[in-house]
Protein backbone atom coordinates (compact mmCIF):
# COMPACT_ATOMS: atom_id res chain seq x y z
CA UNK A 1 0.00 0.00 0.00
CA UNK A 2 1.07 3.46 -1.30
CA UNK A 3 0.20 6.32 1.49
CA UNK A 4 1.05 9.88 -0.21
CA UNK A 5 2.64 11.45 3.12
CA UNK A 6 5.67 11.58 5.17
CA UNK A 7 6.72 9.70 8.03
CA UNK A 8 7.84 11.55 11.29
CA UNK A 9 8.60 9.15 13.64
CA UNK A 10 8.77 5.92 14.88
CA UNK A 11 7.30 4.81 18.22
CA UNK A 12 7.46 1.31 19.91
CA UNK A 13 4.46 -0.21 20.80
CA UNK A 14 5.45 -3.33 22.46
CA UNK A 15 7.96 -6.46 21.88
CA UNK A 16 6.71 -6.82 18.59
CA UNK A 17 5.03 -4.37 17.11
CA UNK A 18 5.85 -0.31 16.13
CA UNK A 19 3.94 2.57 14.91
CA UNK A 20 4.71 4.27 12.53
CA UNK A 21 3.78 8.35 12.84
CA UNK A 22 2.47 9.83 9.45
CA UNK A 23 2.08 13.50 8.42
CA UNK A 24 -1.73 13.47 7.06
CA UNK A 25 -2.25 10.34 7.76
CA UNK A 26 -3.20 7.63 10.73
CA UNK A 27 -0.35 6.09 11.81
CA UNK A 28 0.41 2.65 10.68
CA UNK A 29 1.11 -0.02 13.33
CA UNK A 30 3.29 -2.90 11.90
CA UNK A 31 5.82 -5.82 13.33
CA UNK A 32 8.97 -4.46 11.03
CA UNK A 33 10.12 -1.52 8.95
CA UNK A 34 12.47 -0.61 6.60
CA UNK A 35 13.66 3.22 7.55
CA UNK A 36 14.88 4.51 3.76
CA UNK A 37 14.03 8.26 3.16
CA UNK A 38 17.20 9.06 2.20
CA UNK A 39 18.78 12.67 3.86
CA UNK A 40 15.42 12.81 5.58
CA UNK A 41 16.17 9.77 7.57
CA UNK A 42 18.06 11.28 10.09
CA UNK A 43 15.37 13.54 11.11
CA UNK A 44 12.97 10.51 11.66
CA UNK A 45 15.88 8.66 13.75
CA UNK A 46 16.31 12.14 16.11
CA UNK A 47 12.17 11.36 17.03
CA UNK A 48 12.17 7.97 17.17
CA UNK A 49 12.50 5.51 20.48
CA UNK A 50 16.01 3.88 19.22
CA UNK A 51 17.11 7.38 18.80
CA UNK A 52 20.18 6.43 21.40
CA UNK A 53 21.86 3.63 19.61
CA UNK A 54 22.31 5.71 16.42
CA UNK A 55 25.62 7.85 16.91
CA UNK A 56 25.90 9.01 13.26
CA UNK A 57 24.33 11.88 11.38
CA UNK A 58 23.30 12.08 7.92
CA UNK A 59 24.02 15.01 5.91
CA UNK A 60 22.18 16.71 2.66
CA UNK A 61 24.59 15.84 -0.37
CA UNK A 62 22.70 18.64 -2.74
CA UNK A 63 23.42 17.82 -6.11
CA UNK A 64 23.00 20.42 -8.99
CA UNK A 65 22.16 19.55 -12.60
CA UNK A 66 19.87 21.37 -15.23
CA UNK A 67 18.47 21.21 -18.59
CA UNK A 68 19.60 22.57 -21.78
CA UNK A 69 16.82 23.50 -23.81
CA UNK A 70 15.53 25.81 -26.91
CA UNK A 71 13.01 28.00 -26.73
CA UNK A 72 12.95 28.96 -30.38
CA UNK A 73 11.79 27.05 -33.29
CA UNK A 74 14.73 28.08 -35.53
CA UNK A 75 17.78 26.83 -32.77
CA UNK A 76 17.96 22.94 -32.39
CA UNK A 77 19.99 21.33 -29.32
CA UNK A 78 23.00 20.00 -30.13
CA UNK A 79 23.42 16.04 -31.60
CA UNK A 80 24.59 13.58 -29.08
CA UNK A 81 24.21 10.20 -29.36
CA UNK A 82 24.77 8.18 -26.01
CA UNK A 83 25.75 9.38 -22.62
CA UNK A 84 28.62 11.57 -22.35
CA UNK A 85 31.04 12.07 -19.57
CA UNK A 86 34.17 13.63 -18.57
CA UNK A 87 37.07 12.13 -15.59
CA UNK A 88 36.45 13.03 -12.13
CA UNK A 89 37.01 16.58 -10.71
CA UNK A 90 38.52 15.80 -7.20
CA UNK A 91 35.55 14.01 -4.72
CA UNK A 92 33.00 15.08 -7.34
CA UNK A 93 31.93 13.21 -10.25
CA UNK A 94 33.09 14.64 -14.08
CA UNK A 95 30.48 16.14 -16.37
CA UNK A 96 27.99 14.45 -17.85
CA UNK A 97 25.03 14.63 -20.59
CA UNK A 98 22.34 12.85 -21.19
CA UNK A 99 19.84 13.17 -24.18
CA UNK A 100 16.35 13.84 -23.22
CA UNK A 101 13.21 13.60 -25.06
CA UNK A 102 13.41 17.72 -25.78
CA UNK A 103 16.10 18.49 -24.05
CA UNK A 104 19.67 17.55 -22.94
CA UNK A 105 20.68 16.94 -18.73
CA UNK A 106 23.93 18.27 -17.46
CA UNK A 107 25.32 17.58 -14.26
CA UNK A 108 26.34 17.10 -11.65
CA UNK A 109 28.02 19.14 -8.61
CA UNK A 110 27.66 18.76 -4.85
CA UNK A 111 27.71 19.90 -1.74
CA UNK A 112 27.04 18.85 2.15
CA UNK A 113 24.30 20.80 4.07
CA UNK A 114 22.83 19.71 7.53
CA UNK A 115 19.66 21.43 5.19
CA UNK A 116 17.86 20.89 2.94
CA UNK A 117 18.86 23.47 0.53
CA UNK A 118 16.09 23.90 -2.38
CA UNK A 119 18.13 26.49 -4.61
CA UNK A 120 20.59 25.75 -6.82
CA UNK A 121 23.95 27.47 -5.64
CA UNK A 122 25.02 30.40 -8.06
CA UNK A 123 28.79 28.68 -7.89
CA UNK A 124 27.90 25.46 -8.55
CA UNK A 125 25.88 26.46 -11.78
CA UNK A 126 28.69 28.92 -12.64
CA UNK A 127 31.00 25.89 -12.77
CA UNK A 128 28.63 23.46 -14.44
CA UNK A 129 27.53 26.15 -17.55
CA UNK A 130 31.48 26.13 -17.43
CA UNK A 131 31.99 22.10 -18.33
CA UNK A 132 28.55 22.88 -20.90
CA UNK A 133 30.60 25.52 -22.59
CA UNK A 134 33.84 23.59 -22.87
CA UNK A 135 31.97 20.85 -24.01
CA UNK A 136 30.06 22.47 -27.15
CA UNK A 137 31.50 25.71 -27.03
CA UNK A 138 30.51 29.39 -26.31
CA UNK A 139 28.86 30.13 -30.05
CA UNK A 140 25.99 27.77 -29.08
CA UNK A 141 25.44 27.68 -25.61
CA UNK A 142 24.82 31.33 -26.44
CA UNK A 143 21.54 30.66 -27.91
CA UNK A 144 20.24 27.93 -25.49
CA UNK A 145 18.15 28.14 -22.15
CA UNK A 146 18.58 26.32 -19.38
CA UNK A 147 16.57 24.92 -16.56
CA UNK A 148 18.09 23.89 -13.30
CA UNK A 149 17.36 21.15 -10.85
CA UNK A 150 18.43 20.54 -7.44
CA UNK A 151 18.53 16.97 -5.67
CA UNK A 152 19.35 15.29 -2.11
CA UNK A 153 22.23 12.16 -1.74
CA UNK A 154 22.55 11.26 1.76
CA UNK A 155 25.81 10.99 3.11
CA UNK A 156 26.47 10.30 6.84
CA UNK A 157 29.51 11.71 8.98
CA UNK A 158 32.13 8.95 7.53
CA UNK A 159 30.53 8.37 4.16
CA UNK A 160 29.65 4.97 5.22
CA UNK A 161 26.59 3.63 4.36
CA UNK A 162 23.92 3.01 7.24
CA UNK A 163 22.93 0.06 6.73
CA UNK A 164 21.34 -2.78 9.33
CA UNK A 165 18.64 -3.85 11.64
CA UNK A 166 18.45 -1.73 14.70
CA UNK A 167 16.47 -4.41 16.79
CA UNK A 168 14.05 -7.10 14.96
CA UNK A 169 11.62 -4.47 14.12
CA UNK A 170 13.23 -1.66 12.48
CA UNK A 171 16.29 -1.50 9.74
CA UNK A 172 18.22 1.26 8.79
CA UNK A 173 19.17 1.71 4.82
CA UNK A 174 20.48 5.42 3.97
CA UNK A 175 23.63 7.40 3.35
CA UNK A 176 24.57 5.93 0.06
CA UNK A 177 25.37 9.03 -1.30
CA UNK A 178 26.03 9.31 -5.11
CA UNK A 179 25.93 4.77 -5.38
CA UNK A 180 22.74 4.33 -3.91
CA UNK A 181 20.82 3.32 -7.87
CA UNK A 182 24.19 1.41 -8.37
CA UNK A 183 24.08 -0.46 -5.55
CA UNK A 184 20.02 -0.78 -5.02
CA UNK A 185 19.99 -4.61 -6.04
CA UNK A 186 22.30 -5.49 -3.62
CA UNK A 187 21.24 -3.48 -0.48
CA UNK A 188 17.34 -4.59 -1.40
CA UNK A 189 18.68 -8.14 -0.98
CA UNK A 190 20.02 -7.71 1.96
CA UNK A 191 16.78 -5.73 3.24
CA UNK A 192 14.38 -8.44 2.34
CA UNK A 193 16.76 -10.83 3.91
CA UNK A 194 16.31 -9.17 7.24
CA UNK A 195 12.33 -8.68 6.52
CA UNK A 196 12.21 -12.94 5.53
CA UNK A 197 14.72 -13.30 9.01
CA UNK A 198 17.33 -15.01 6.85
CA UNK A 199 19.73 -12.24 7.20
CA UNK A 200 23.10 -13.62 7.75
CA UNK A 201 24.47 -12.55 11.61
CA UNK A 202 27.91 -13.12 9.95
CA UNK A 203 27.38 -10.84 6.88
CA UNK A 204 30.59 -8.66 6.28
CA UNK A 205 29.06 -5.77 5.07
CA UNK A 206 26.52 -5.53 7.75
CA UNK A 207 29.42 -5.42 10.67
CA UNK A 208 31.05 -2.70 8.15
CA UNK A 209 27.73 -0.29 7.80
CA UNK A 210 25.57 -1.37 10.84
CA UNK A 211 24.21 1.16 13.85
Amino acid sequence: TFVPTRATKIIEVNDSKIEIQLEKCNPLRVNKAILCCGAFSSGIVRKSYFTDKVNINAFYGVGTGGLITSEHKHIRLPELMGIKRTVNRGGECGHHFVPCDSSIYFGASNFFSKYPVKEVQASSLLELLRGVEAFWGADVIQKLSVKTLTGFRSITDDAIPMIGPIDEKVFLLYGTARDGFTWAPFYSKLASSWSAGKLDKNNQWIDLCSP
